[in-house]
């Protein structure tokens, strides 16, 4: 880390980019002094003169809340960024909503790299009833009366033991995070909350055994002109534990509402020590989702109680497992006339009236888990409220593990679907 570290800031010195250390602007990084003034006077000094990097030498520096700009590169060498205890609801370590991107085109890069940020969240008080919902570590948003996107780029970070977001994208953001990790981060690893974004994952990995950590998009304010579609793509991502919900707005266009996933697991470790949580998978109003290599563990199969995927127009799984796990939760909800757990559900209500839409399924795989009890049911697709007309699935070279049900239509529902 550290030869990297100084490498980089060579080669950037060497190319006449502007350089500081945080230190040379008064900050400690002992753990004890409160560096935000000194920090923040160094991101205002080296924006004033066109951009360029902060830099961060091995430490612990307390931070409340960081103005951070565009065009400069934030990075660190074995630095921890650490929240003081008892924060208030709003307090964002890294925020740009004071400071808002505003262009026609997008902005120059923001980069954050190999910073550790820590929310220190046993230390805030109350906040698992989202005493403290709004008190993200990284706080990303563009100007939505603008086309020009806020270009981020996160790299080789960690965010652990926060009250709230580890990276919460609002309007106007496009985002390429690599290479990062959130742990025991209440809302989320990353949550999309805001239209006219667009967010690259690679490598993420979420988990938490007190604050199970996840995924959460749902984008209920608008970008520009109005938009509130995402694209989300994710690539070699785990999410361990906490849920993963993808939900985009319907009310949006649709047709830019797209999620493309390769070799992710999205599930829980069947391990865990947590015990009488239902983890849910939810992907819902996508006009599109491109799923290669990829592994869903399910919980159950309704959309109230465990996973869905929900609204989905065309859609193709290739070379995909579903495994369907031991619910804890009050199987009555389901509205199955037997105890059961289903590989997938796949669902369908009235807001989404577009016809002629195909699911396909192509070498993929559905079982159980060796977890689930016996005398439990075994559903490989569990279908809810679709109509021919609506949706047909395609099941190409899939293979159906000792499984009870390949397909189990709720009462009134009906579709077309073909095996290959």
């Amino acid at each position: 880390m550290k030869r990297f570290f100084w490498i980089v800031l060579f080669i950037l010195i060497a190319e006449n980019v502007f350089a500081d250390s945080v230190k040379d602007y008064g900050a400690k990084g002992d753990g004890i002094t409160n560096d935000t003034v000194a920090i923040q006077r160094a991101v205002n000094t080296i924006y004033s003169k066109g951009g360029g990097i902060v830099a961060f030498p091995p430490g612990k520096y307390l931070v409340t809340s960081i103005n951070i700009r565009e065009g400069i590169t934030y990075i660190g060498e074995e630095a921890t960024i650490l929240r003081p205890p008892m924060q208030k609801n709003w307090t964002r370590t890294f925020t740009t909503q004071n400071t808002l991107y505003s262009g026609i085109v997008d902005s120059r890069p923001l980069v954050i790299s190999n910073l550790i940020f820590d929310g220190n969240s046993q230390n805030q008080g109350p906040y698992q009833n989202y005493e403290l919902a709004q008190a993200h570590l990284i706080f990303l948003m563009g100007n939505p009366n603008k086309p020009g996107r806020l270009k981020v780029v996160i790299d080789n970070c960690k965010f652990q033991n926060g009250v709230a977001d580890g990276i919460s994208v609002y309007k106007n953001v496009d985002l390429t995070c690599t290479s990062c990790s959130a742990t025991n981060v209440f809302r989320g690893g990353l949550t999309i909350t805001g239209g006219y974004s667009k967010v690259y994952l690679k490598q993420f990995v979420s988990q938490g055994d007190r604050d199970p950590t996840g995924i959460d998009v749902e984008p209920d304010s608008s970008g520009y002109n109005g938009q509130k579609f995402v694209r989300l793509e994710m690539i070699d991502c785990e999410i361990k534990t906490g849920d993963f919900d993808v939900g985009f707005n319907y009310a949006s266009q649709l047709d830019k509402n797209i999620l493309v996933m390769e070799n992710c697991t999205i599930g829980p470790d069947l391990y865990s020590p947590r015990k009488n949580v239902a983890f849910s998978y939810q992907i819902r109003n996508a006009a599109s989702v491109l799923a290669t290599d990829c592994t869903f563990y399910s919980s159950g199969p309704t959309t109230g109680s465990g996973t869905a995927i929900e609204n989905c127009h065309d859609s193709t799984f290739t070379r995909c497992a579903f495994i369907g796990t031991q619910y804890y939760g009050d199987v009555r909800y389901w509205k199955v006339p037997f105890d059961a757990i289903a590989c997938v559900h796949i669902a369908w209500n009235g807001a989404a009236l577009t016809s002629n839409n195909i699911m396909l399924f192509d070498s993929c795989k559905f079982n159980a888990a060796s977890n689930v009890p016996i005398g439990i049911k075994t559903i490989g697709v569990y279908n809810t409220n679709i109509l021919t007309q609506y949706l047909s699935m395609t099941f190409r070279n899939c293979e159906f593990g000792n499984l009870d049900y390949k397909i189990f239509n709720q009462p009134g529902s009906t579709f077309k679907w073909v095996e290959q």
